[in-house]
């Protein structure tokens, strides 16, 4: 009997905290966040994904991609701290290129903090520029 009191004890905490949860912006910025994180290396990755490119994960926040022949990578990184996807642009040679993109809720677009630039346009960019250049036109 102890044990069936505890255990809707526990279930009422639950439901109580997955209220609040709803509620706690930075929760829902951090889910958003890491779907958008999800999303990108959804769409890059797969059967229907970039040819030869290899998507190394460094745990749920952060991933390098990389492909072979090509010196450069593109590192794609949730920051739960700041509440931005950081995305850098490295390539040989060069100087590294840290992009900051937050969640324009309006738009439901991520876009860059300084620029403006919306992410999938300027990731396409950098894949074209960095690790695909083949793909220029």
């Amino acid at each position: 009997m102890a044990d069936h009191e505890n255990r809707n004890r526990l279930k009422e905490l639950v439901k109580e905290v997955r209220e609040q949860a709803k509620t706690d912006v930075r929760l829902q910025l951090d889910r958003q966040g890491m779907a958008i994180l999800e999303q990108v290396v959804a769409d890059l990755t797969g059967p229907e994904g970039m040819p030869g490119l290899y998507v190394h994960r460094e745990g749920a926040q952060k991933v390098r991609l990389r492909r072979q022949g090509k010196a450069g990578q593109i590192v794609v990184e949730w920051d739960r701290g700041i509440g931005a996807l950081e995305v850098t642009y490295e390539k040989f040679n060069a100087r590294p290129r840290k992009v900051r993109y937050l969640l324009n809720e309006v738009e439901g677009a991520w876009r860059s903090i300084e620029t403006q630039v919306e992410l999938y346009e300027e990731l396409t960019e950098g894949l074209k520029e960095i690790l695909y250049p083949e793909a220029r036109r």
